[in-house]
């Protein structure tokens, strides 16, 4: 049976480092992968297997290429074995050189428990297809992974991405040594792996097990032409508890006989400890001709390789950005097609380098469905997806493939390790009378209470902590809710399964209630955009809002306190800089003519979500 691949969650790997001196062991933990086999195949199972190799060190130390080939000399070295995926879940993500403008194409497809990732690399433009997956919580003391593949001959590479290179938008690498001859299981090192920016071999801390966030496998090898690489399953691997017979003392000798003193194993339940971690929302990011062309002069003043700088109009914001473990953005716009100029109503398309901007400023995440979404057709989001991609961050609302728009998991890393998975979706109104093509009606997604549940059933049932809804509605220029939108969070809400709704469209602020105990925040504003301030467009379009909320997970059970507002206002005469209201009045530096545009923009805003906003 054949399935598409879609996103990753992978069990985090803990391995029982121990040596030969007198130190007691003190046990081992495995997590199970979160998701039930259904289609196991060889008699796999879908919890972590754990297997001993009681090899022989090689003389340099360096992990045997394949376990077949390990050294028979020198002191017996037991490696313990935890099974990460075995390959029975659609839980992967293809990333082709299209991220750099290439024209590679790789796919995959699950085929009874085994991944097949293939394709076509074409050298030129690119010259390179990946195949994917996010880790949750690491691989622990692993120093090398082993796969169960067949391969084409091909020059395939492990790829590894950690806590401190992601940051850094580094990865490391390492060529598998596999021979394309049948069924094999191969041990690829995890250390000495060469660190590259973009191809380009870098300088950098090496890779750490302990915090890895990514794996995966590349095809780069320079050569034009078909791949197809096979994988059954894989284990990570690291120094292990030597095994002693029953009937042994560790010497090797024989024992004395005694009554067996081996402890009866038993397994007690432990209630996971709470998690407690804030995100931040902010409203519209519209990239009118006035904002676009700021950051082509942002980009000339700086004298950057770049033709267009947003990140200047961000700067008052970062920090409160940063402050949070999840930032969410709202792009409404696509990137516009390759050699067309940025256009701006009615139809859009904005320069490519808003997306890489958005994750400077400090964003993790963008919803994009919207009534632009279709402005710059399918090859505008096409574009759009990759930018993401290209520039680190995620998105949901544009797909590129049916898969894409399905619910995925979005999982992100605490303060304390611990590792949340939440479901981000994303939803508009309208298309603004354009359509969805109709060979391929999921490009986005439209609004349908039910639909939604049903998404948010599926992100549950993918083993979601944490479901929020974005939703593209309202009316423009209109603070009050209309019924519409009322009756669908009402629906939406009564369903038990989102924690958390968040609106756009309306270009202006408006409230933040409770609908059958969940919080939704209606419309948050544009914060980025330039409407002119006409009767058309009043002074309020200025005005959005951070709105942060604080979430705590106990048990399974998810608590969403009272959002916090903290007002924001676009000065339009300066930069287009997204002025942190808050902050600029508490500032004793703040000039007088901006500290009275400032609180005049936070009366406004108290109008709409007084009670909200601290100090209120």
């Amino acid at each position: 049976m054949r399935r598409p691949i879609v996103a990753l969650a992978i069990s985090s790997v803990s391995l029982l480092a121990c040596s030969n001196s007198d130190v007691d062991p003190v046990g081992t933990s495995e997590t199970e992968n979160p998701v039930a086999s259904e289609e196991a195949t060889d008699g796999a199972t879908n919890t972590p297997t754990e297997t001993t190799d009681s090899t022989a060190a090689s003389s340099g130390g360096t992990p045997a290429t394949t376990v077949a080939n390990a050294a028979t000399s020198g002191t017996p070295n037991t490696v313990k074995c935890v099974r990460i995926t075995d390959f029975d879940t659609t839980n992967w993500f293809i990333v082709n050189d299209g991220v750099m403008g290439g024209r590679s194409v790789g796919d995959g497809y699950l085929d009874d428990g085994v991944l097949v990732f293939f394709g076509e690399i074409v050298t030129d433009g690119g010259g390179f297809s990946s195949l994917r997956g996010r880790l949750d919580g690491g691989l622990g003391n692993a120093d090398r992974l082993r796969l169960r593949l067949r391969s084409d001959g091909r020059e395939y590479e492990l790829l590894a991405e950690d806590v401190e290179s992601e940051n850094r938008r580094v990865t490391h690498y390492t060529s598998i040594e596999a021979a394309g001859d049948g069924w094999q299981e191969v041990d690829v090192p995890l250390t000495a792996m060469e660190s590259r920016i973009f191809g380009n071999p870098v300088d950098a801390v090496p890779f750490d097990p302990r915090t890895a966030t990514q794996i995966g496998i590349i095809l780069s090898d320079g050569n034009d032409g078909p791949f197809r690489l096979e994988l059954d399953w894989i284990d990570a691997c690291g120094p292990g508890e030597e095994s002693v017979t029953a009937d042994q003392d560790s010497d090797g000798s024989e024992a004395a006989t005694a009554p067996s003193t081996t402890p009866t194993s038993t397994t007690t339940s432990v209630p996971d400890p709470p998690q407690a971690f804030t995100m931040a929302f902010t409203g519209d990011v519209l990239i009118h001709s006035h904002i676009w062309r700021q950051a082509e002069r942002n980009a000339a003043e700086a004298d950057l390789d770049v033709e267009y700088d947003f990140t200047p109009m961000f700067s008052d914001i970062t920090a409160r950005l940063e402050a949070v473990d999840l930032a969410v953005c709202h792009l409404e716009v696509p990137v516009r097609l390759p050699g067309n100029e940025p256009s701006t109503h009615p139809i859009y398309g904005a320069p490519r380098e808003i997306v890489g901007d958005l994750a400077t400023a400090g964003y993790d995440h963008c919803s994009t469905a919207s009534n632009h979404t279709l402005d710059q057709g399918t090859d505008g989001i096409d574009l759009t997806v990759a930018a993401f991609e290209e520039a680190g961050i995620t998105q949901s609302g544009m797909a590129r493939t049916p898969a894409e728009i399905e619910p995925r998991l979005r999982p992100f890393t605490l303060a304390d390790g611990s590792t949340v998975d939440a479901a981000l979706l994303s939803y508009t109104w309208s298309f603004n009378g354009l359509s969805l093509p109709a060979d391929e009606p999921w490009r986005s997604a439209l609004i349908d209470p039910e639909r939604i549940i049903e998404d948010a059933e599926t992100a549950r049932d993918l083993g979601a902590d944490l479901v929020v809804v974005s939703l593209h509605w309202g009316a423009e220029k209109v603070s009050a809710v209309t019924s519409r939108q009322r009756t669908w969070a009402e629906q939406i809400t009564a369903s038990g399964l989102v924690d958390l709704i968040v609106g756009h469209h309306a270009h202006v602020l408006q409230p933040i209630e409770q609908v059958n105990g969940v919080w939704v925040v209606y419309g948050l504003g544009n914060v980025l955009s330039f409407h002119p301030t006409t009767d058309e467009w009043p002074a309020e379009s200025q005005d959005a809002a951070i709105v942060s909320v604080a979430v705590t997970i106990d048990n399974g059970a998810v608590t969403v306190a009272a959002p916090e507002v903290f007002p924001t206002w676009l000065d339009k005469g300066n930069g287009r800089v997204i002025r942190d209201v808050l902050a600029g009045l508490a500032d004793d530096e703040t000039p007088a003519w901006r500290r009275g545009q400032l609180a005049a923009s936070l009366e406004r805003t108290e109008r709409v979500l007084g009670g909200f906003v601290p100090g209120d």
